[in-house]
């Protein structure tokens, strides 16, 4: 099951989507080394793709292993890198992207939701994007991941009042 997703702005001047999945899609299914092969994507989210926004793929198949999994990712992050989509990095569990497989049946998107955003709340996180991706017909699921940013937290407030004196040389007003 894919455990991380790719993050990239579409553009490598002009935007342009067509381009960025030609980039994944391109090489010889049969070919001798992994680089050279086409890499799938097994799950998409974004919007305004081409007018500013952020693409989200998750590569590979549902049934590789880990490993597998990091050496395509791995793959498609060079050659994002090498046809000019900079930008394009990977994020993970640790970035805030949750996974699983949902059952083919009414409300399951939303309990997922729901376990997502209410611990979400207490960690300072929001719901950016959510990607749906292939079904598993072997046990009538769905992949799905939501991909939950840090926004601003308690942490990260201490951190830029501490530093903001020094940038500036000036004392933060504290209201008391």
């Amino acid at each position: 099951m894919p455990h991380q997703q790719i993050k990239s702005s579409p553009i490598a001047s002009p935007p342009d989507v067509e381009r960025f999945f030609a980039v994944l899609a391109a090489g010889k299914p049969d070919a001798p080394n992994l680089e050279d092969r086409p890499i799938n994507v097994c799950a998409v989210a974004g919007g305004f793709l081409e007018q500013g926004g952020q693409i989200g793929v998750a590569v590979g198949t549902i049934d590789m292993s880990e490993e597998e999994e990091e050496q395509i990712l791995a793959i498609a992050l060079d050659r994002l890198h090498k046809a000019g989509y900079d930008d394009a990095h990977a994020v993970g569990e640790e970035d805030g992207l949750f996974h699983d497989f949902i059952p083919d049946s009414p409300g399951s998107l939303y309990l997922f939701i729901k376990g997502i955003a209410t611990p979400n709340l207490q960690n300072g996180r929001t719901i950016a994007d959510i990607a749906i991706g292939a079904y598993n017909e072997a046990d009538k699921t769905t992949l799905v991941q939501v991909y939950c940013p840090e926004v601003k937290t308690q942490a990260s407030r201490e951190q830029w009042q501490a530093e903001l004196p020094d940038i500036l040389g000036l004392e933060i007003p504290t209201g008391d």
